[in-house]
């Protein structure tokens, strides 16, 4: 027993000697770069001193790949270059890197465009937005045909093809030629247009699903709608949606009948069979188990012998969903499962899979550019600490899309590094905030009239120097007539004090020329609004306004409202002053283009 406790010390003793010993020795350098070099990856020549310009790697510095990689990411961006590697050789006493550049070729001469009957050329060269001196490439060069193909498909010509070239003409001053050649094909309107075998669907409904113009529609008279087979096929799909979501769930819309009838003209035969109307024959849930059956089932709201449209049956689905995940069990899903019960009966089954109770992290907001990321977390209402209500997160998304600063808002959890817990993400995609409108009118009051108007929503008054991303709203009107002139400034901060305190001042000045009297009215108009009870909002707004009247020319008798009669023949001048108050609630999705919903407001003014 002793050899064998002797050998196995032994192999301890030199393990720990090993390991000491490779403490010892100092850690490996990173090798400097002792060279770079720039390299082209075509028969075009490189620029060194261009690219030298946009790398940001030394000779002589540790190598550092991060690095390289961020003097490519630069290189490509310059647009010069197709494409840009960063390569890594060892070499004496370093390393070497080497920068492969592919040069894009400059446009020499104007592109020439063949095969253009139907469209001008100019539109054709306008489209493809090229000139001599611009950098192309073939890469680039794809998406420029296939908006010329686009073009075509607009003005009815449905099966044109774009086809594009490069071709080097002086490789040592890097130019190219390019050269488009159009295959047009023959136009393709439809002349006619036949909807048949709908019943219980209006044919301008189905000509509404379709793309396709009303029957009663004037400019269907004069220009005739374009035919394109592919988008055709999709808004064929969008019909049999529509059906299904009535209730039609066997509706069948057949392969569209196009035949010439003269050239460049079509006639179009969509037949639609729509079946029967199905009814529910019962409903069940299954697999619900952390909350009684009855209760999540009473959500659906969906009953027996109610129609078995589609849309009743996701809203059903969502409903459930947004039971769970009201209470914090995300990521639950629910699934409706039709089966046949008989002759226009089927029976519903909703297969539920149960979320994990969670609570928030942190709440985390991207890709605000301009917009303070304050502006955008007070109006979310979801905060760490709480259950991960998701409908929540949902409303979240509305009220900040309703900012209208925003394409696109996004929320949803990602994993954090607490057990039970997820973060909230939330990403907003900005969007132009300013608006610049411009125009001239006519009418029989205010005779010519021009007008200009200035809107900022997403203003910041100390934003200095962009003075944007605050949320404040500026708006600058300007109208100038031959009988009238109106100037207003007016802006409004929603959060005053970080409150939901919405404070806002107008300054303005107005005059009118009437043929027997002008007169000018100068004003200043403050206002706070506030929430109050059963999530209505309260304004109270004060006026004092300043009016002048001259010029007076009137010799017409006037009764005033106590029976007295008096003339206008002097000049006026006097201030008013007013007080209102104004309640409203407003539960519109969104106010500028509203789907649902409503707005009420009752008000009162004291002068």
């Amino acid at each position: 027993m002793r050899r064998p406790f002797a050998f196995q010390s032994f192999l301890l003793a030199a393990g720990l000697a090993a390991a000491v010993a490779s403490a010892q020795q100092p850690e490996q350098a990173i090798p400097p770069v002792v060279e770079i070099r720039l390299v082209s990856g075509s028969a075009l020549s490189v620029d060194q001193s261009y690219v030298r310009a946009h790398v940001a790697v030394k000779a002589g510095e540790p190598y550092n790949r991060v690095a390289a990689g961020r003097d490519v990411a630069t290189l490509l961006k310059t647009g010069r270059f197709s494409d840009v590697a960063a390569l890594v050789e060892e070499a004496p006493g370093g390393v070497i890197l080497t920068y492969k550049v592919v040069p894009k070729p400059k446009l020499g001469a104007p592109v020439s465009v063949m095969g253009a009957q139907a469209i001008r050329v100019s539109k054709v060269i306008s489209e493809l937005d090229l000139q001599p001196g611009d950098w192309v490439d073939e890469a680039s060069l794809g998406p420029r045909a296939k908006a010329v193909e686009e073009l075509y498909r607009k003005e009815g010509y449905a099966d044109a093809a774009v086809e594009s070239s490069l071709t080097l003409i002086n490789t040592n001053a890097g130019l190219c030629a390019v050269a488009i050649r159009i295959r047009e094909g023959e136009p393709q309107r439809l002349k006619a247009i036949a909807i048949t075998g709908n019943e219980n669907v209006g044919k301008n409904t189905l000509r509404t699903l379709l793309n396709l113009p009303k029957s009663w529609n004037p400019w269907y008279w004069f220009r005739k709608p374009n035919y394109d087979s592919g988008e055709m096929n999709r808004r064929i799909d969008d019909v049999r949606n529509y059906y299904r979501d009535l209730g039609y769930l066997d509706a069948k819309v057949h392969t569209p009948v196009v035949e010439p009838v003269a050239y460049g003209r079509l006639r179009l035969t969509v037949t639609v069979d729509e079946g029967p109307l199905y009814k529910v024959g019962g409903v069940t849930v299954r697999g619900v188990k952390l909350f009684p059956l009855a209760e999540v089932t009473k959500e659906s709201a969906l009953q027996r012998g109610d129609t078995a449209a589609m849309a009743a049956i996701r809203a059903a689905s969502k409903a459930m969903r947004d039971f769970y995940g009201a209470r914090g069990y995300i990521r639950t899903s629910v699934e409706g499962v039709l089966q046949p019960a008989g002759p226009g009966v089927m029976e519903v089954a909703f297969e539920v899979r149960e979320g994990r109770l969670t609570k928030v992290g942190d709440v985390v907001i991207r890709g605000n550019v301009v917009t303070k990321e304050k502006v955008i977390r007070r109006e979310v209402n979801v905060y760490p600490g709480e259950v991960f209500n998701e409908v929540k997160v949902a409303q979240t998304e509305r009220r900040l899309m309703n900012l209208n600063y925003f394409e696109n808002v996004s929320g949803y959890p990602a994993p954090s590094l607490v057990s039970g817990t997820n973060d909230l993400i939330i990403d907003v995609l900005e969007k132009p905030t300013g608006l610049f409108t411009i125009g001239a009118g006519f009418s029989s009051v205010d005779s010519l009239m021009g007008y200009t108007e200035i809107t900022q929503g997403n203003f910041d008054l100390l934003g200095w120097p962009s003075f944007t991303g605050g949320g404040q709203r500026l708006k600058l009107s300007l109208r100038a007539g031959t009988k009238m002139n109106e100037y207003s400034l007016s802006l409004l901060e929603p959060w005053f004090l970080d409150r939901p305190l919405a404070l806002s001042g107008e300054i303005y000045t107005m005059s009118r020329s009437y043929s027997e009297y002008d007169v000018t009215r100068t004003g200043f108009s403050p206002a706070l609004g506030f929430p109050v009870p059963l999530g209505a909002r309260m304004e109270l707004r004060y006026r004092l306004e300043h009016v002048s009247i001259s010029d007076v020319e009137d010799t017409d008798l006037y009764t005033d409202v106590d029976g007295s009669t008096f003339y206008f023949t002097e000049d006026d001048a006097h201030t008013d002053s007013s007080f209102g108050t104004t309640i409203s609630k407003d539960r519109r999705d969104n106010p500028m283009l509203p789907t649902r919903g409503y707005r009420l407001s009752v008000g009162s003014i004291l002068t």
